[in-house]
């Protein structure tokens, strides 16, 4: 008799390998799997395997300028869970373009509810061509719904295919507010500053520069990124850190959290909610969270400058100096804004929420 999934997640790369720790990680990458595991879903996971990407792939990557594994994803293991699950819930745009054709011939074959999870998929389409808009178009009609994590890149897509706008909802990013946690943590005052981050948009060139300006703090880089790797200063410690290869647990990551006064997240201008994981994570731990405020950020209603959150809105110097300086003249604001951020977090930003209102939109 053949087994039948009310669920099945479909991921990337990374998680067999971080479901060997999970008792002593966060949950939050997992999307809700978890969660809906332990509540008697039947649910189960594939993932496009971290192993050398093909030439055939290559090509179609080079060519299309899009993240297409086809070759990696070519697993009749695979194609039997998908083939016989109720919901699919793709996770990214690489998972999901990866698997096209394969939820193209189920689609034909049988009723099966696809729920499909862009990130930065609308940067991608602004710079396609002819051929990868029609994919990006193909991929959008397919699914049954489109679900966004912040609402920069859903105002985006609103605007840039509309025939499908009834599709489009808005689900944040949540993140396990269990694991991310501190014991009355107070901050009064700046001294250590935290640096988290591997993506594109983070601005690494001005973080350099920021630092190697501001002697009075001590710096902390956790990246893989090579130009903060190789930086030489006396105020700065770096540490090699990337989730996807492990090369750093949620636990180290959360000792920073908490041994940190303020976590700077300098983000180039974007429609992706670029550093919402590590901002999350952070104002969930009770450390104070100051970002760019670029056009991706995930919920400008919610999040209020010098309530729970500090915004700077450009990228300069000047902008993020006189935001730093504001608040180590106010120290009683650090506390209060640490605190509200850590609040919100909890009543909005949660993964037992996310996975409830992730559940009321499968067809089970």
């Amino acid at each position: 008799m053949k087994k039948i999934y009310d669920v099945t997640f479909v991921y990337a790369g990374s998680r067999s390998e971080k479901l060997k720790t999970i008792d002593t990680s966060a949950s939050d990458f997992f999307y809700g799997f978890l969660e809906l595991k332990k509540n008697g879903i039947d649910t189960t996971f594939i993932e496009i395997p971290d192993k050398k990407t093909g030439i055939f792939d290559k090509l179609i990557i080079r060519t299309l300028r899009l993240p297409i594994y086809f070759l990696k994803t070519i697993n009749v293991k695979n194609f039997r869970i998908l083939f016989n699950s109720k919901n699919i819930v793709f996770i990214n745009e690489s998972a999901y373009l990866s698997h096209l054709l394969i939820v193209a011939l189920i689609k034909l074959f049988k009723k099966c509810t696809i729920l499909f999870f862009p990130m930065g998929l609308g940067d991608r389409y602004l710079k396609s061509g002819f051929i990868s808009k029609k994919i990006i178009k193909s991929s959008i009609k397919l699914s049954d719904r489109v679900i966004f994590i912040g609402k920069g890149e859903l105002n985006l897509f609103s605007n840039l295919i509309k025939n499908f706008s009834q599709k489009y909802e808005y689900l944040p990013f949540s993140v396990d507010t269990k694991f991310w946690k501190s014991i009355d943590k107070k901050i009064h005052n700046i001294r250590n500053i935290l640096f988290i981050g591997n993506d594109v948009n983070r601005d690494f060139k001005f973080m350099n520069l920021f630092a190697s300006l501001n002697k009075q703090y001590n710096f902390y880089f956790v990246t893989s990124n090579d130009l903060l790797l190789n930086v030489e200063l006396d105020n700065v410690k770096k540490i090699k850190g990337d989730w996807r290869k492990q090369v750093i647990s949620d636990k180290d990551i959360l000792n920073f959290y908490l041994d940190s006064d303020l976590v700077v997240l300098p983000i180039k201008e974007t429609t992706q909610p670029s550093g919402q994981s590590v901002a999350l994570q952070a104002m969930s731990a009770g450390t104070p969270v100051m970002i760019t405020k670029t056009e991706g950020f995930w919920d400008p209603n919610l999040f209020i400058d010098l309530k729970n959150i500090f915004f700077v809105y450009e990228n300069t110097l000047e902008s993020w100096q006189k935001k730093i300086n504001e608040l180590n003249e106010n120290p009683e604001l650090i506390y209060e804004v640490a605190k509200n951020g850590k609040d919100l977090i909890i009543e909005n930003h949660n993964i037992t929420n996310f996975s409830e209102k992730l559940l009321e939109k499968f067809n089970l």
